[in-house]
């Protein structure tokens, strides 16, 4: 396989970059836009009006409609930034799409934030990134003193994967667009589009079914559209998600890619992914992880993409000459968002403040990060309340959805990572599909219940999967256990030892 570096990544700088004169090149209101090769980019441009888009999109309710065609309606119908937002509401897919209209110029990403926009807002120039590190390019890129100290907390330390704070970066002047906002260009300033329409709520065993089978056509109609735009794949896992999405897959599993990663076959999100799949009748391809290679190519991978995660450097580089050149990878990612991860109770807290979220697993590092961040984390929860409960959302919802666990800008860093091996595709990363979920009671779709929504949406797609147990125990005996606990709770006190 060929490690091309910055793969699937753009930037947008009034500067020439000689170093990128191999890849796709145009212009956006005359800064220099450079997409690498393997990224998709469309623009349209009438009258002072321009549109340009990285990456793709999916019009779930017109799954026939492509790229170009979604890029024509929206560039037909909107006038303004208020009406692309309200648009791309109903859209799925990976996309960074950057609007004009007239001297006013914006940037806006998918629902869950995946394709980012880094820009810098403190320099003379205007840069536009997806990749930070590409930012060296053009401008002296220097880190702030605080990713040391984030790197060298125990937050950092002991969590194998981490999150920060939502449209924070550790590099000065560089900033980041958060999920349900938008870049004002011309101010360098990002704003909160979203929610901006009360959520409608649901209380019937009937209206319920009703919402299930809603979500699930939107699903099928999404995976029809990218099985006809790509060939993809599917990683399996034994959780909820994976199970939700594989049922929405059925129609076109028999052109799949399926793959299982893996450390142990004794490990639950190994052998039941197999089981599930060779009684089904479906060839899977099984990826251990492969130390030979994670120790060749990890230089190369820290090098790609800043703030890169060790343990999915250990899964991308095993994949190396294994992942099918060109196959769109789909991830049942992002549902923690539906799952009430922050209230497993059902019950949400009436009062939500910086103390409460420094409590929350995913948030520990409010605990030892600088009063800057704290600061910032004040002012997006503060705001972000507001909205909430204007339009009648759970505050813990929407902060899962833009900053928590495999959502936000977490899920967005994942991709960035994987970038080098292929494109990703999120079939839940979708306002409407989450609206749809976020209308349902607490009570179908928390742990405590067996988060009844899915099951519902599976037994209305392939109702056979049921039989298979969720997350069911993996098979290591109780001295493995033991000693899996005791070789990570010394590596953590090695690395507060010795400040690594």
């Amino acid at each position: 396989m060929d490690l091309i570096k910055f793969r699937r990544q753009y930037l947008i700088t009034s500067q020439k970059v000689p170093l990128l004169e191999n890849w796709q090149k145009e212009t956006f209101n005359n800064m220099n836009v450079y997409a690498e090769q393997a990224l998709q980019m469309n623009k349209r441009t009438i009258d002072g009006k321009e549109f340009l888009l990285l990456g793709y999109w999916i019009n779930p309710h017109e799954p026939d409609k492509s790229n170009e065609e979604i890029l024509d309606d929206i560039f037909e119908k909107c006038q303004s930034i208020d009406t692309v937002y309200i648009y791309i509401y109903i859209l799925s897919g990976r996309f960074a799409l950057f609007c004009r209209f007239g001297e006013k110029m914006y940037g806006i990403s998918d629902a869950g934030g995946f394709r980012p926009i880094f820009f810098t807002n403190q320099t003379q120039e205007l840069h536009l990134t997806s990749n930070i590190f590409l930012l060296k390019y053009v401008m002296n890129l220097e880190e702030k003193k605080e990713k040391y100290q984030f790197e060298h907390s125990n937050f950092y330390k002991w969590a194998p994967t981490f999150g920060w704070c939502p449209g924070y970066t550790f590099y000065k002047n560089v900033e980041s667009v958060i999920a349900n906002h938008y870049l004002n260009i011309n101010e360098r300033k990002i704003y909160r589009f979203y929610p901006n329409k009360t959520l409608s709520t649901i209380n019937t065993e009937e209206e319920v079914n009703k919402t299930a089978l809603q979500i699930s056509k939107l699903l099928q109609n999404s995976i029809a559209s990218i099985v006809k735009r790509s060939p993809v794949s599917y990683s399996l896992t034994a959780g909820y998600d994976s199970r939700m999405i594989l049922s929405t897959i059925k129609q076109y599993a028999d052109k799949m890619y399926f793959w299982i990663f893996y450390y142990s076959k004794k490990h639950s999100d190994y052998f039941l992914p197999n089981q599930i799949l060779q009684e089904s009748g479906y060839q899977r391809f099984p990826i251990k992880f492969n130390r030979r290679k994670y120790k060749k190519y990890r230089k190369f991978y820290f090098q790609n993409t800043p703030m890169a995660h060790d343990m999915w450097a250990k899964l991308n580089c095993s994949l190396i000459d294994e992942y099918p050149k060109d196959y769109v990878n789909i991830r049942g990612a992002a549902s923690e968002v539906l799952k009430c991860e922050q209230f497993r109770d059902g019950k949400h807290p009436e009062n939500i403040d910086i103390d409460f979220v420094k409590k929350l697993p995913n948030f520990y590092y409010l605990n030892e990060c600088s009063t800057d961040i704290l600061s910032r984390m004040h002012a997006y929860l503060s705001e972000m309340q507001d909205y909430c409960q204007k339009y009648g959302y759970k505050t813990l919802d929407i902060l899962e959805w833009e900053a928590g666990n495999s959502c936000g800008q977490w899920q967005m860093q994942s991709e960035l990572e994987s970038d080098f091996l292929y494109d990703v595709f999120v079939p839940l990363s979708n306002r409407e599909i989450w609206d749809l979920f976020l209308s349902v009671p607490c009570q179908y779709r928390m742990y405590a219940t067996g988060f009844q929504i899915y099951h519902k949406i599976i037994k209305q797609s392939w109702p056979e999967l049921l039989n298979y147990p969720f997350n069911p125990p993996s098979k290591y005996s109780k001295f493995e256990l033991k000693m899996q606990y005791y070789k990570e709770a010394a590596k953590f006190k090695l690395k507060k030892m010795f400040g690594k």
